[in-house]
């Protein structure tokens, strides 16, 4: 707590000036340090809002391009499987095709069969 000095009207004035003098460069200066540090609050602020915008941008560009490779695998997946499909068709058409043929050679045979026998 600061003291003055008595003179015979009150305090000194000078003491007084001087110390009103300080005070009101001390406030100023407490003033300016407070509002640099609610600029630098609301950068601060705005970084953030930046940085929280970059990283929602971020993972929804991530998330896109995982939805895109898994839909790329899924669809060569399913052409492999189609193709697979395809070939299993094919063989089962030749088999059936080759199964007919010994059907009909075994008929032949059993034929020849029935024939000998009736000849005897």
């Amino acid at each position: 707590m600061e003291r003055f000095s008595l003179e015979v009207n009150g305090y000194n004035k000078e003491e007084v000036n001087r110390f009103l003098n300080e005070i009101s460069i001390r406030s100023e200066a407490l003033i300016d340090k407070y509002i640099k540090q609610q600029e630098e609050i609301e950068r601060l602020q705005k970084e953030i809002l930046e940085l929280k915008k970059d990283d929602k941008d971020k993972i929804i560009s991530d998330a896109k391009e995982m939805a895109s490779r898994i839909l790329n695998e899924a669809l060569l997946k399913s052409q492999e499987e189609k193709e697979n499909s395809e070939l299993l068709k094919k063989n089962m058409t030749i088999l059936r095709r080759r199964m007919d043929v010994l059907i009909e050679q075994e008929k032949a045979i059993l034929k020849e069969f029935d024939d000998i026998e009736k000849e005897n």
